[in-house]
């Protein structure tokens, strides 16, 4: 399986445009493709524009598949679980959204290291838990801890890795936080 229509539509969506804020820590960005993301891409796929100002949609949900949706295993995920984990995939890394994952599965009686790495074991668990809560409730339970990462960012959390905050980032926290809103909103709706 690849990218579902509907989930690229609405990560592309999130993500937006080219920006290049000073105090974003990716850089220069357009449709949710760091200019690092693309230079690493481009050692394999030369033909894709060296600027990512020249990204276009095609070129955004050829990436978007390769390095978020699949290493974040959303393929064994049904919706809208898959959906939740991919846009934490692209807005913070898949490594970050499979750890947070296995964070939410451990809160429904998975006892997973939290490695961010989506292999048998994580797999395993992930379908137990769904048997039992479901879909909906996986993935709120893992926007929840989302959001509680995305402000530990900002505000510090020693729990979550965060001894000290990043004051300077506090100016996107507003904007993450609708992300999730609307995000949760479409996963409520199943």
């Amino acid at each position: 399986m690849s990218l579902p229509d509907r989930a690229f539509r609405i990560v592309l969506n999130a993500e937006g445009g080219y920006a290049n804020e000073p105090l974003d820590r990716g850089g220069p960005t357009n449709l949710g493709i760091t200019q690092r993301t693309l230079d690493g891409w481009r050692r394999y796929h030369p033909e894709f524009p060296a600027s990512v100002r020249d990204l276009t949609a095609d070129h955004a949900r050829a990436i978007y598949d390769r390095q978020y949706w699949q290493p974040a295993g959303c393929d064994f995920m049904p919706w809208p679980l898959s959906l939740a984990v991919f846009d934490m995939s692209v807005h913070s890394g898949p490594g970050r959204s499979v750890e947070y994952l296995q964070r939410a599965l451990n809160d429904f009686g998975a006892q997973l290291e939290a490695d961010g790495g989506f292999g048998p074991r994580t797999r395993a668990a992930l379908n137990e838990v769904l048997i039992r809560v479901g879909a909906v409730v996986v993935a709120l339970r893992h926007i929840d801890l989302r959001r509680s990462f995305l402000r530990a960012i900002v505000y510090g959390n020693t729990a979550l890795g965060f001894r000290e905050g990043n004051p300077s980032q506090a100016r996107f926290l507003q904007g993450w936080m609708n992300r999730l809103k609307r995000l949760e909103m479409v996963v409520r709706q199943g």
